[in-house]
C-alpha cells in the first residue's frame, strides 16, 4: 500500500459569490484539485517524497477571489506524518 496523506478543510466564498474550486500543490511537485468546494478533501501519494513539504491550498470563488493557506509537514517512511504549523 502506498503511503497516502488525506487532507481536508472548509472554504467560504467572498460576498455574493460561489466557491468554484480548491487546488493544492507541494513545493516538492505533487499537486491536484480537491473533491468538493465549501467542504473539500484531497489525497497525496507520498511514495518517493520522504522529508519536509510545504503544501499550499488555493480556494477560488466566482468573482476571481483567491484565498491561500499553507501547511508545513514532514514525512518519514514507516512513521506518521506530522504537521508542524499552519499559516495564512
Amino acid at each position: 500500500t502506498s503511503p497516502q496523506l488525506t487532507m481536508s478543510g472548509t472554504a467560504q466564498p467572498g460576498s455574493n459569490a460561489s466557491l468554484n474550486k480548491v487546488v493544492w500543490f507541494s513545493d516538492r511537485g505533487p499537486s491536484g484539485t480537491a473533491t468538493g468546494t465549501s467542504s473539500w478533501q484531497a489525497a497525496m501519494d507520498l511514495t518517493g517524497f520522504a522529508g519536509a513539504h510545504k503544501i499550499v491550498f488555493n480556494a477560488y470563488d466566482s468573482k476571481n477571489n483567491i484565498v491561500t493557506k499553507t501547511i508545513d509537514l514532514s514525512y518519514v517512511p514507516s512513521s506518521k506524518v506530522s504537521i508542524t504549523n499552519g499559516s495564512s
